[in-house]
């Protein structure tokens, strides 16, 4: 990868680099690959594209998520659909941009009881951080209250691991260790994802979600 730098933003990175004990060239490439990653929407599924259906993405995207899918309808329902979204967003990245959509726009829908009942234990620390995340990017305050009230009873992720399973090499991680906001450390993860990025996504899809789901206007005041 060949990228040119300006001298003063060289001498920026070159000093952030031997923080993270990456060469300036190993930092740009891990920076660059990761922000492309961030701005991909989910590929079509190798399944799908022999014509074998996906159905965690046609099911979040029968509930409003932005997402390439079969155009079969959902088969599962809407909590289903989030928690079995939830685990696999843990293995596709992609996915984890777009369940705060899902959420936001379903949320009347929705009770936490159901969504703690139904969910698997070791889940619990991802579903804290995806209620947690949706409120901060959209202000609301029950998704926040719920978010809360899992965090009273110790729900949390230890030791600290990246989110995303498969990205676990060092450059990854050292970019994680730099970028990921504090709510998701708070949950016992990192991820190399900043909050605005989240939310450029949510504010530039959530709106078809919300008119196709009959759910609230986003909270523009959540900054």
């Amino acid at each position: 990868m060949v990228v040119y730098l300006p001298p003063a933003l060289h001498r920026r990175l070159r000093a952030q680099a031997a923080r993270l004990d990456l060469t300036v060239s190993a930092l740009v490439e891990a920076a660059v690959t990761a922000r492309l990653d961030e701005q991909r929407r989910v590929p079509l599924p190798a399944g799908l594209e022999r014509g074998e259906p996906d159905p965690v993405v046609d099911a979040l995207a029968a509930f409003g998520a932005p997402l390439w899918s079969s155009g079969q309808p959902a088969r599962v329902e809407l909590v289903a659909a989030i928690l079995q979204g939830l685990a696999a967003s843990r293995r596709q990245p992609s996915l984890l941009h777009v369940l705060p959509i899902v959420l936001h726009a379903n949320r009347d829908s929705l009770s936490l009881e159901e969504l703690r009942f139904r969910s698997d234990r070791a889940l619990l620390p991802a579903l804290g951080m995806l209620l947690e995340l949706t409120a901060e990017l959209t202000g609301d305050e029950r998704l926040r209250g719920w978010a809360d009230e899992l965090w009273r009873q110790g729900v949390r992720q230890a030791p600290v691991e990246p989110f995303f399973t498969a990205r676990t090499g060092a450059r990854y991680l050292a970019l994680a260790a730099e970028r990921s906001p504090e709510l998701v450390r708070r949950w016992g993860f990192v991820l190399a994802t900043p909050l605005d990025d989240f939310r450029a996504a949510l504010e530039r899809h959530g709106g078809r979600a919300l008119e196709r789901h009959g759910g609230r206007a986003l909270d523009r005041s959540a900054r």
